[in-house]
């Protein structure tokens, strides 16, 4: 039996199309600058930080004050802090988006559950499985109750409130 060379003639016949519509669209006048484009995409890339900043510090002015000043620890507190683990807590956003707009969420879960702060604090972006989940904020952290005789001091534990990462767009302890 002797193989047929279609695959090969098929394939060869689909570059020649490609070539011929390449070649019939005409050029454009000047070509982008990369430079250009680049300051472009940084400005979309400020404004849709500006306007999730926005919509999370807006979220977070509706929220009760005491989820505006839940501390985030990023690892362990500092120093010879006691507190009991109430439990693992992770709030995702299914779409694109900044970190910032969880924040609200997981302080709002946080304080439901009877915590005072979260340690081990990661917020992040991460890939998810179809393709409108390509990137996906997720912020994930130990809920805990503060054992200790004194108020909780954030920065004395070595964080930040929601309401100041939120502010700043910067991890708790930076």
């Amino acid at each position: 039996m002797t193989k047929k060379p279609l695959p090969f003639a098929l394939a060869a016949a689909l570059c020649l199309a490609c070539g011929a519509v390449a070649a019939a669209e005409p050029e454009t006048a000047e070509p982008a600058t990369p430079a250009a484009s680049a300051s472009g995409d940084e400005a979309q890339a400020a404004a849709a930080l500006a306007k999730d900043r926005a919509e999370a510090e807006a979220a977070l002015a509706a929220a009760p004050s005491a989820e505006r000043d839940l501390c985030l620890v990023r690892g362990k507190p500092a120093g010879d802090a006691r507190y009991q683990v109430i439990k693992k807590l992770k709030v995702a956003r299914q779409t694109y988006g900044s970190v910032t707009l969880v924040l609200p969420e997981l302080a709002k879960e946080a304080r439901a559950a009877g915590a005072d702060l979260i340690v081990e604090y990661n917020g992040s972006q991460r890939f998810g499985f179809f393709p409108w989940r390509l990137v996906r904020p997720v912020a994930t952290g130990t809920a805990v109750r503060w054992l200790g005789t004194q108020p909780v001091d954030c920065a004395a534990l070595g964080g930040n409130t929601v309401a100041e990462v939120i502010s700043t767009n910067k991890e708790p302890g930076k």
